[in-house]
C-alpha cells in the first residue's frame, strides 16, 4: 500500500509550506494580531507607567543570583554524570571558570563577560537544546540584567528616558504600521524595559497589539492529494486457517489511497484512506476434504495523521472488510463425504465470511500501522534536529507555529518575535481562496527569524558553498564557487568570510510593490591568515549591504528587477553613503560577491515540484503583491493538471462500517 511514500509526502507538504515560498524569493479560520478596535490610549498608559517604576531591589538580585547558582550546579551535576570526557569538553567550550567566576564574584559581571557567555550557550552546538543549559542561560541572562541595573545610579532617569522614546515611536508606528525602523525602536525600548524588570503590563500591552502572527500559509486539497493518492494494485500470498480448514492461495488487491482533510483548528489532520476490493483464489484442505473457492472481499481502511509544533502524530488505523465467498468445488475420496463436506460448508459460509472479514480488516489496519510508525518516528526525528532543537538552541523557538486543516486547505501561521522585535501589528491581506498555495508573510519574520539565526554567525566562504548547493538546493554562482568538482580548494579562489552583525543581520521591507534586502555585517575577513586555516581581518566595523527591487507582473508570473547596484552602506558614519578612498578595495569586494546573491532580476515563471508531486505540473504564479510590511504569493496548478482517477469504491455497508469503528 506504499504508506512510506504516503507519510514522507506529508511531512514534506507540513515542513515546505512555511519555508518555500520564503526561501524560493531569497527571504527565506485565523487569529489576529490583536481585535480589530480602536487602539489603547498610548499616552495614558504611558504617563500610568511612569508613575509606577520600581528600583531593583538587593532581594531581587540575590534571587537572581541563588537561581543561577542553582542551575550552574544543576548543569555541572549533569556534566558529572555524563562522564570526564563530556564534562571536560563542555566546560572548555563553555569557560567554565568565567561561568563560576561569575557566581562566586560579590560584583556585578561585566558585559564583556555575560555576552562571551551567552554567546556560547546560544549557539546551534548540539546538545545545548537540553534543559540544563537553556535554564543556565536564562539564568545568567537575568541575574546580569538585574545586578547591572541595580548598581545604576541613572535607572529612574533612564526609566523616563527609554518611556517617552517609547511614546514617540508607538505614535509613529500606530500611524503607520508599515513603518519597520519605528517597529524596530518600539521593540529596543520594549527590551529594555523587560530585561529592567519595569512596567510589565505596558510591554505586554504593546506586545499583544503589535504581536500578530507573521506568517500565514496553505496548500490547497488537491495539491496535496496529487503526492498522496495513488492506484493500489498488489498479489500477496494467502495462508490462513478458518474453522479447522487449512486455506491457501493468493488474493490480489485492487483499490487506491485517498485523502481527506478534517476540519480543526488545533492541528492539520488528514485522513488517508484505502478503499478497494481483494480477489481471492484458494484450495481449503479440512482431513480428507479439498475445497476450491473464490472470493471479494470489499475493504475501507482509515489511517489519521496530524501535524502540530510539536510533530507528527498517527492515530491507530481503523479497517472494516466484508467477504463474499463462492464455493467451485468441493472433493473427497467418497461421495458421502463430499455430500457431508457439502452441507458443512453450506452451514458454516456466512460464520467463516464473518471470521475471513475481521481477519483482512485487522491485517489491513495492522499493516497500516506498521508501515506508518517507522516513518512517524523517522520524520519526527528529522523535525526535532533540522528545526525545532536549532531553535532551541539559540533561543528562537516561535511563540506559535500552528497547523490547521479546513474541509479543503491545510493552513500553517507562525508567531516569530524576541525580546526586542515586534512581529504583524495587523491581519494579513486578503488573497485568492483559489491559490493551491499561499503565503502570506510580514517583513518582521525575516527580521526577528534572521536575528535568531544568524546574529553573530560567521560563515566561512566553504560554508556559503554548501549552504548555497546542499541546503538551499540552487546553482552556485561562480563568484562563490570555493571547491574544484572533485571537492578540493580552488588554489585560485581568494578565503573570505562575513560575521554577521549581531542585531538586525537581515532586513526585508515589502512596500509600495518592490522589496528591499540588505544583510548586516561587522567583520569582513579576506586573504589567508598568518595560521593555516585562518582568514585576514579586512573590516571590523558595522556593513550594510543590500538591494532594492521592483515587481514587474508578466503573463507567466513576475520578474523581480534590481534598481541600481547593490547598495553598501556604514550605518555608524555620520554619514553612513560615503565610502573613502580607503573603503573602496573592500567596497568592489562586497559588491562583487553580493551581486551574485542580488541578482540583476529573478525570473518567476512557475514552480516544479518533485517526487510524487511533479504530477502536478509547472504551478504558475498567480499572485505577488508587496505593500504595506506583507509579501503575498500565490501559486496555482495548471489547468491542464492531469485530473485525479476515480477513488476505486468498497461496498456501501463496508464504508459505513469504518466510519463507524473510527
Amino acid at each position: 500500500m506504499q504508506w512510506k511514500a504516503v507519510i514522507g509526502t506529508i511531512k514534506s507538504a507540513t515542513i515546505k509550506i512555511g519555508l518555500w515560498a520564503v526561501i524560493a524569493w531569497g527571504l527565506g479560520v485565523q487569529r489576529g494580531p490583536a481585535q480589530e478596535s480602536a487602539p489603547p490610549d498610548w499616552k495614558a498608559a504611558i504617563e500610568a507607567a511612569k508613575t509606577q517604576f520600581k528600583p531593583i531591589t538587593p532581594g531581587e538580585v540575590a534571587t537572581a543570583k541563588v537561581e543561577l547558582a542553582a542551575s550552574v550546579a544543576a548543569l555541572e551535576n549533569w556534566l558529572v554524570r555524563s562522564g570526564a570526557p563530556i564534562a571536560e569538553g563542555w566546560k572548555k567550550y563553555l569557560g567554565w571558570s568565567d561561568l563560576e567566576n561569575v557566581v562566586a564574584s560579590e560584583q556585578p559581571p561585566t558585559p564583556e563577560v555575560v555576552n562571551k557567555l551567552l554567546a556560547k550557550l546560544t549557539a546551534n552546538e548540539v546538545g545545548l537544546e537540553r534543559q540544563q543549559f537553556t535554564r543556565t542561560r536564562a539564568a545568567l541572562a537575568r541575574y546580569s540584567a538585574y545586578s547591572r541595573q541595580a548598581a545604576s545610579d541613572n535607572l529612574p532617569a533612564q526609566y523616563a528616558s527609554e518611556l517617552d522614546s517609547l511614546a514617540t515611536h508607538l505614535d509613529a508606528y500606530t500611524a503607520n504600521p508599515a513603518s519597520g525602523d519605528e517597529a524596530l525602536a518600539v521593540g529596543r525600548s520594549l527590551a529594555w524595559l523587560a530585561d529592567s524588570g519595569q512596567a510589565s503590563d505596558l510591554v505586554s500591552t504593546v506586545r499583544q497589539q503589535f504581536g500578530g502572527p507573521n506568517l500565514h500559509a496553505s496548500v490547497s486539497q488537491r495539491l496535496a492529494a496529487v503526492g498522496i493518492e495513488r492506484d493500489v494494485d498488489q498479489v500477496t500470498g494467502v495462508r490462513d486457517n478458518i474453522l479447522g480448514t487449512d486455506i491457501r492461495g493468493s488474493a490480489r488487491m485492487v483499490g487506491r489511497t485517498s485523502l481527506a482533510l478534517v476540519d480543526n483548528p488545533e492541528a492539520a489532520t488528514l485522513n488517508i484512506m484505502l478503499a478497494g476490493n481483494a480477489y481471492s483464489n484458494s484450495m481449503g484442505y479440512n482431513g480428507p476434504v479439498t475445497v476450491h473457492t473464490t472470493g471479494v472481499t470489499g475493504i475501507a481502511g482509515t489511517k489519521q495523521l496530524q501535524m502540530t509544533g510539536n510533530g507528527l502524530v498517527a492515530f491507530r488505523a481503523a479497517a472494516n472488510a466484508r467477504t463474499r465467498s463462492t464455493i467451485h468445488s468441493l472433493t473427497a475420496k467418497h461421495r458421502m463425504i463430499e455430500k457431508i463436506g457439502w452441507k458443512r460448508a453450506g452451514q458454516q459460509k456466512s460464520q467463516s465470511e464473518a471470521i475471513a472479514s475481521s481477519r483482512a480488516a485487522a491485517r489491513v489496519a495492522a499493516q497500516m500501522d506498521q508501515e506508518a510508525a517507522g516513518m512517524v518516528a523517522e520524520q519526527n526525528e528529522r523535525f526535532l534536529e533540522k528545526v525545532k532543537y536549532p531553535l532551541m538552541r539559540r533561543n528562537a523557538i516561535p511563540e506559535e507555529m500552528n497547523f490547521s486543516t479546513a474541509e479543503n486547505r491545510i493552513f500553517v501561521r507562525m508567531l516569530q518575535a524576541a525580546t526586542g522585535r515586534l512581529a504583524a501589528p495587523s491581519a494579513p491581506p486578503e488573497h485568492a481562496e483559489t491559490h493551491d498555495i499561499a503565503v502570506r508573510v510580514h517583513e518582521s519574520l525575516a527580521v526577528n527569524l534572521g536575528e535568531a539565526i544568524l546574529g553573530g554567525v560567521e560563515l566561512t566562504d566553504l560554508e556559503i558553498e554548501k549552504l548555497i548547493k546542499e541546503d538551499l538546493k540552487a546553482d552556485l554562482p561562480e563568484e562563490l564557487r570555493v571547491t574544484l568538482d572533485d571537492g578540493t580548494l580552488d588554489p585560485d579562489k581568494e578565503p573570505w568570510s562575513i560575521v554577521f552583525a549581531k542585531e538586525l543581520p537581515l532586513r526585508a521591507q515589502f512596500q509600495d510593490g518592490g522589496l528591499k534586502l540588505a544583510i548586516r555585517a561587522e567583520g569582513f575577513t579576506r586573504g589567508e591568515g598568518d595560521e593555516p586555516g585562518t582568514y585576514k581581518p579586512a573590516l571590523s566595523e558595522l556593513v550594510e549591504i543590500g538591494a532594492s527591487y521592483k515587481i514587474e507582473k508578466t503573463d507567466v508570473g513576475a520578474t523581480l528587477r534590481r534598481e541600481g547596484d547593490v547598495a553598501v552602506r556604514f550605518p555608524n558614519r555620520e554619514n553612513p553613503d560615503q565610502v573613502t578612498i580607503r573603503d573602496n578595495a573592500i567596497v568592489a569586494f562586497m559588491r562583487r560577491k553580493f551581486r551574485n546573491l542580488y541578482k540583476e532580476e529573478f525570473v518567476g515563471e512557475g514552480v516544479e515540484l518533485k517526487d510524487r508531486w511533479a504530477a502536478a505540473g509547472k504551478l504558475r504564479l498567480a499572485e505577488l503583491q508587496s505593500g504595506g510590511a506583507w509579501l503575498t504569493l500565490g501559486w496555482q496548478m495548471p489547468a491542464d493538471a492531469p485530473a485525479l482517477a476515480p477513488v476505486a469504491a468498497a461496498p456501501a455497508e463496508v464504508v459505513d462500517a469504518a466510519a463507524g469503528a473510527e
